[in-house]
């Protein structure tokens, strides 16, 4: 059994926080081979799009109730952040798609709906 080396290396980041953004610097792991790259701090963190989950949260939450102008105007009057338009939908369009993945996942795993699943497949074979 060959076991294969990392190589790893310390690179500074930027994070966006509502208190705005902090640089930190990260440990970064691949494979010797190359390949995909692992970082620790964003898994464990659960950082969204350079965002931490706090801003994220509140960036998803104006943009339900605003469009992205509006947003990224409050976020400048109120909190002195100056984010771009294309970062208010991007996080907000990750936040959407793990929402909904969440959701369909969940759906997919109900009783009622592995029992309607069944029925279907049922009534399918027997045409």
């Amino acid at each position: 059994m060959k076991i294969s080396s990392f190589c790893f290396y310390l690179t500074p980041k930027i994070y966006e926080t509502p208190y705005g953004e902090v640089e930190v610097s990260r440990y970064i792991y691949q494979s010797s081979k190359g390949g995909r790259i692992y970082r620790p701090l964003e898994h464990n963190a659960r950082i969204i799009r350079n965002a931490t989950p706090r801003f994220a949260q509140q960036i998803t939450h104006k943009y339900a109730t605003m469009n992205t102008p509006t947003v990224c105007r409050d976020l400048a009057d109120n909190h002195h952040r100056k984010i771009s338009h294309s970062y208010v939908q991007a996080v907000t369009d990750w936040v959407v798609q793990q929402t909904a993945k969440e959701r369909d996942y969940k759906m997919n795993q109900s009783p009622q709906f592995r029992s309607i699943q069944t029925q279907i497949k049922s009534r399918l074979f027997a045409i």
